[in-house]
């Protein structure tokens, strides 16, 4: 038994035979478990992640704290938890970091998922890249009995082509025969992403002389397969083993048909097509030999294979698409793999103290090749590859000690080294070493049976892309306002220093939770973009680099409340607030402002109402992402873009139409999220040479989704 479950052994709770027991046990084990942890950790479990009949992970996560999305409106696939570019944000898949470190987690299909857990704060015995934080989605476990359901969903988009017509379907099949437990899930779907952007271009803030103008009109449909299979055998007393191979399919059409110049005249269009796969397979042997000791060692392979086909075509507006004129086209692959071997054990010194002691290695390939041609032979056809083998070698001493009986005190040190090599266009070179020494230390409170005071420090590390460190040129223009874009290899791997310190209180009988969170982090080594003129080619180049530290921080309001106790019989209010601020030198002006593209705001308010002689429930959630700017070059001059407040509206209906049946009725969107970008540029004397207004939306969608056991 570790600490924390010693810690946790009086905060048990009976639970009476009601008709929603199922969603009451859920919340109730979430405030449990995250009651009972030294670390800070959010937990939402599977009955909160199924209301609104979600296809994607993206939008399920976009409701939980402190979470935000970049790039275009509807596009949920970049989490950014605390408002931080999305390489801040660790995504863990049954607590092992995904593939590669640029994963889209749209995807993810929301049907695989049991729970979410938002880990603020790194432990010696994780993986040290959450500078932000950390989102570890937990798939599906094997069932104690027979566990057979499915779900069927059909849905629309009214604004895309032929109403957006979605559609999935989600087969669960488990259950435990003798020693050997087992689950099988298997899910297909189709969806539909609409997004309208129009841009105008003026010589200034007035708005006087329109320069150039570009509408757009993108439509992206998704179909995806995933196919799962977990095997849990225990095979005595002292030994068990699980095996998980898992597999993803993507398939994506995206469709832009573009408008521009000042009366929207000339007419491109483009089609892109993208195909990504992934394979993976996770075993696990634990073995415990005695009460109090336990060893067990993991073992994983993952590969994931993307791959993008892109046409470009140009005309007059009057033209039809099949008119158009072939102006470019390319292709692009890239594929990645990972192994990793690793033993952990742990030790129960006694009732007060929990060793666990780790070694991992994880061996990484990545590979990128692209094909760019601008005439419809391809006789100019060029071509570039790029190749990175990397190793990490981890080992890591953590101890729970339980120092009175209100205080856990969880302390360890985790060392990471990574090493690997660089080969582009058959040139190879070693990439510089790192090892870095990450300590942490988390404490837990308890102030009286239902608040908690929790403190930490640790330091955490956010490594580059690996597309950021190998030369791979993108050919733009060459020129200021269009650089071409390279890789650094010399950039060095950010690290920050994070502080949190909370307050949490949950209410009698785990009716709910109230949460206050302050957080601090010490950035060095920060990586931003920087526009430089190389010299041997006359051609300005915009690569990544490593500037000056920077500052982060910010409030976290955070709760729950079942509202039964003030005779609102079926009621429960939830809702999130983060307040969030930063600091960092801008390299061009040498003043202080915030990180690019953090939001002063993240906000999230929902309630939901059952009506239980109708067995119906109701609820919503709504969303809003503050302002935010982003700071860069536009031709050698400042350039500033700002993001005005944008928002989402999230409603369902459930009804329980027996106790196997159920008919939820869904709809997303519901306000047609819009972001409106201004972006001003300054010449060196402040005056405003330049302005752009953009403004971009996502359409509204509607489910209808049949869940049952058979």
């Amino acid at each position: 038994m570790s600490v924390n479950a010693a810690f946790a052994e009086n905060n048990v709770i009976t639970i009476g035979e009601l008709p929603t027991i199922q969603v009451r046990a859920s919340l109730l084990d979430e405030l449990s478990e995250r009651q009972s942890l030294s670390a800070a950790k959010i937990v939402v479990g599977q009955a909160e992640l199924e209301k609104f009949a979600d296809l994607s992970m993206g939008e399920v996560i976009r409701r939980m704290p402190s979470i935000s999305f970049g790039g275009p409106p509807g596009e949920n696939n970049d989490a950014r938890l605390r408002g931080l570019h999305k390489d801040y944000t660790q995504i863990m898949l049954d607590g092992r970091p995904v593939n590669g470190r640029d994963f889209a987690i749209d995807q993810i299909p929301a049907s695989q998922v049991e729970r979410i857990e938002i880990i603020r704060s790194t432990t010696a015995s994780m993986d040290s890249q959450g500078v932000a934080g950390t989102v570890n989605i937990v798939l599906k476990k094997t069932p104690d009995q027979l566990k057979r359901s499915f779900k069927i969903t059909g849905g629309l988009m009214p604004d895309a082509p032929n109403d957006g017509k979605a559609g999935s379907l989600n087969i669960n099949l488990g259950d435990r025969v003798g020693d050997v437990g087992y689950l099988l899930t298997a899910s297909v779907q189709n969806r539909y992403g609409i997004r309208e952007k129009d841009r105008k271009d003026y010589t200034d803030e007035t708005r006087t002389t329109l320069r150039n103008r570009e509408q757009d009109l993108e439509v992206r449909e998704h179909d995806e397969y995933a196919l799962s299979a977990r095997l849990d055998w225990q095979v005595n007393d002292q030994q068990r083993l699980l095996v998980h191979p898992k597999l993803n399919v993507s398939n994506e059409n995206k469709d832009r048909d573009r408008l521009k110049k000042a009366d929207l005249s000339d007419r491109e269009f483009m089609n892109a097509q993208k195909e990504r796969r992934y394979l993976g397979t996770d075993v696990s042997w634990s073995y415990e030999p005695d009460d109090g000791i336990k060893h067990q060692i993991d073992a994983q392979i993952q590969r994931k294979n993307e791959k993008k086909d892109q046409n470009d075509s140009k005309g007059k507006l009057a033209d039809a698409r099949a008119l158009l004129k072939f102006a470019s086209g390319s292709h692009e692959s890239i594929d990645e793999s990972s192994s990793l071997l690793g033993w952990k054990g742990l030790w129960a010194w006694d009732v007060n103290h929990a060793l666990e002691l780790g070694i991992e290695w994880t061996g990484s390939k990545w590979e990128k090749n692209k094909q760019a041609w601008k005439k419809d032979d391809k006789a100019d056809l060029t071509m570039q590859r790029a190749k990175i083998d990397e190793d990490k070698f981890s080992v890591y001493l953590q101890d729970e000690y339980l120092w009175t009986d209100q205080t856990i005190l969880t302390s360890g040190l985790r060392v990471e080294s990574v090493s690997g090599q660089a080969i582009f266009d058959r040139n190879t070179s070693d990439l510089e070493r790192h090892v870095h020494l990450n300590p942490s230390v988390h404490l837990l409170h308890k102030l009286t049976e239902q608040t908690n005071w929790r403190a930490s420090v640790s330091r955490s590390i956010r490594r580059p892309k690996y597309d950021d460190l190998v030369p791979f040129s993108e050919q733009k223009d060459g020129s200021l306002d269009s650089p071409d874009k390279v890789g650094n290899p010399n950039l060095k791997p950010e690290t920050a220093w994070g502080v949190e310190t909370s307050v949490e209180h949950y209410f009698f009988q785990k009716q709910g939770v109230l949460t206050a969170n302050l957080f601090y982090r010490n950035l060095s080594n920060l990586i931003e973009k920087q526009t430089i003129l190389n010299a041997a080619q006359q051609r300005f180049e915009e690569l990544p680099v490593n500037v000056d530290s920077a500052k982060m921080w910010g409030v976290e309001l955070d709760g729950s409340r079942k509202m039964d106790h003030f005779g609102l019989t079926g009621l429960t209010l939830r809702g999130n607030l983060s307040l969030l601020d930063s600091s960092t030198q801008d390299r061009t002006t040498l003043r202080s402002r915030r990180v690019n593209e953090q939001p002063k705001y993240i906000l999230n308010a929902g309630l939901d109402y059952e009506y239980r002689p109708w067995r119906t429930t109701l609820g919503f959630n709504y969303n809003r992402v503050g302002s935010l700017e982003k700071h860069d070059l536009s031709n050698g001059n400042a350039r500033v873009q700002r993001q005005e407040p944008s928002h989402y509206l999230d409603a369902y209906l459930t009804h329980q139409l027996n106790k196997d049946f159920r008919l939820r009725l869904s709809g997303i969107n519901l306000l047609e999220i819009e972001k409106n970008r201004p972006r001003t540029t300054y010449d060196a004397a402040g005056k405003i040479i330049f302005f752009e207004q953009e403004e971009e939306r996502s359409g509204r969608s509607y489910f209808l989704t049949l869940e049952g056991k058979f």
